[in-house]
């Protein structure tokens, strides 16, 4: 899974950095009337219903650099409506399209799926091409956005393909360190890409070619994913080998040759028949993957756990808009926002690959134990929930970039905090349901997504250039801290776990025991 994973994560973080600047210096280029002498700007009459640069306009600033339309306020505010108009397409059918998707990966598998997600992402980028070619305005890159959001977000269609894949191959002691390890070399990949991209982008006066590169990166995850990458799905990968021997059977048949044994281990059980997938179907399993995350567990600590989890999300989601802050205020460029991102995602690896890894090692006698095991990850979610909030209060009032960099160094532990929080929702279930479960959690992240690509960008439009324009800032620190005190309310004991899964460990556990048993006797 790896290989065509991290080539597809490196694609999407090398142009990170550049897709950022990209936008702002396309709408500078086009709409800031040179030469200004203030960071505000003249800009032309309104343009309609429709955003400035939705259709092709001319050039008037060709001269134009990041240091400059950085600082001028309205194009920061332009740049932050055409990210929320952004999000939004992406989005909104992405609400209804994923449990359509995750239905036919049930069916059809996950593999397929997760090339559709990176050919779907690799389109907008070959849209960013054409534009820049061409001079089209921005309104391929909508239609190439919408796409995006009918195949579910693209993105969170390859992350979720690739979780559930995690799910379907580890066992419940293991789950969370394999997440883990799996998050981990991602985040490998996202320390280098951006840092690379924004090094590119400072080198390289072209965009465009960082675009190309991303391009071939994704062509090779794709030539990965169809050549090796297996199936995870163990109902396709039984009904995959039942159609291929009955396939050789007829074979043999025709030839007059013996023909092939055809197991009974690879009939289908009723649960795992293929359903047919309609719109009225999507919408069913749409409602039961809700049911999956509030209802299927039962207990007032699940719920409590998920809202936790998704106010966190959506306290963090301003960070959608902290490049264009931190580049009105402290003059970031493309090698700072890189070497950011460096720090923030070494910060990352450190708690994934060395602090989490000793804490387990620590405690060592509980992972043989699922109850302690869970005890001790609903430890670990509780106190990161509470520096997270700690730390995105002091990013709020931060004044430099070099207290932002310690900051993010010290906060490396989001990707643990997400990734243990949600293997302790696996845990209270059975295998069958955590595609759903990942489904509804995905759902409620899409809607608090929603809001928040609302939120945020139009609270940045309006305050770039007064006295707060760390007001989005400070709306998310509130909404963390909440978070944090949700989390608090959580116990182990309020989370039942899969009874299916601990009969596992303990036949695990009763097959380890027998040669040493055996040898005891011979002895």
């Amino acid at each position: 899974m790896l290989p065509p994973l991290v080539l597809a994560f490196l694609a999407i973080a090398i142009v990170e950095v550049p897709l950022e600047q990209w936008t702002l210096l396309y709408l500078c280029r086009r709409f800031a009337s040179p030469p200004h002498e203030s960071n505000t700007t003249m800009l032309a009459a309104d343009a309609g219903w429709w955003l400035r640069g939705t259709f092709s306009s001319p050039i008037i600033f060709p001269d134009a650099n990041w240091e400059t339309c950085s600082k001028i306020k309205d194009i920061q505010a332009l740049t932050a409506k055409w990210a929320m108009l952004s999000a939004m397409i992406v989005m909104i059918p992405s609400l209804f399209t994923m449990p359509f998707f995750t239905s036919l990966s049930d069916v059809f598998g996950r593999r397929p799926f997760f090339i559709i997600g990176c050919t779907v992402i690799c389109s907008s980028f070959i849209t960013i091409v054409c534009i820049s070619a061409f001079n089209l305005g921005l309104w391929p890159l909508l239609l190439a956005r919408l796409a995006n959001g009918i195949f579910a977000g693209g993105g969170i269609l390859v992350s979720n393909m690739a979780t559930v894949f995690i799910t379907e191959t580890s066992s419940i002691l293991e789950r969370s360190t394999v997440l883990v390890r799996l998050q981990a070399c991602i985040t490998v990949v996202m320390a280098v890409g951006p840092f690379i991209g924004g090094v590119l982008a400072k080198k390289i006066a072209n965009s465009d070619h960082i675009f190309l590169i991303s391009i071939g990166l994704f062509a090779l995850s794709f030539i990965f994913s169809v050549l090796f990458l297996p199936e995870s799905n163990a109902a396709v990968r039984k009904a995959q080998r039942r159609r291929a021997r009955i396939a050789a059977a007829a074979r043999c048949l025709d030839g007059n040759e013996a023909q092939p044994l055809i197991s009974d281990d690879d009939a289908l059980t009723p649960e795992e028949q293929p359903k047919v997938v309609t719109v009225a179907s999507v919408f069913s399993q749409l409602i039961d993957n809700l049911r999956v995350v509030f209802r299927l567990s039962g207990t007032r600590s699940f719920l409590l756990l998920v809202i936790a989890q998704q106010l966190l999300g959506f306290g963090e989601s301003g960070r959608g808009v902290f490049f264009y802050y931190c580049s009105y205020l402290f003059g970031w460029d493309s090698l700072i926002e890189g070497e950011y991102k460096l720090i923030d995602s070494t910060s990352n690896l450190v708690y994934m690959l060395a602090l989490f890894p000793a804490l387990q090692q620590l405690y060592a006698s509980m992972q043989k134990d699922p109850r302690r095991k869970l005890v001790f990850d609903l430890s670990v979610v509780k106190v990161t929930f509470v520096c997270a909030a700690v730390i995105f209060a002091l990013l709020a009032v931060a004044n430099s970039t070099a207290f932002i960099f310690v900051l993010r160094a010290i906060e490396g532990f989001g990707p643990v905090t997400g990734i243990v929080a949600f293997s302790i929702m696996t845990n209270t279930m059975s295998p069958e349901h955590h595609g759903a479960l990942l489904s509804g959690v995905t759902l409620l992240s899409t809607i608090a997504m929603i809001f928040s690509s609302l939120v945020y960008p139009y609270v940045w439009s309006r305050t770039v250039g007064t006295s707060v324009p760390n007001a989005f800032l400070i709306i998310g620190a509130i909404i963390v801290a909440l978070s944090a005190v949700l989390v608090q309310f959580v116990r182990a004991d309020d989370l039942p776990l899969d009874p299916s899964a601990l009969e596992a460990v303990a036949d695990d556990d009763s097959l380890a025991s027998t040669p040493t048993a055996g040898a005891e006797s011979a002895a």
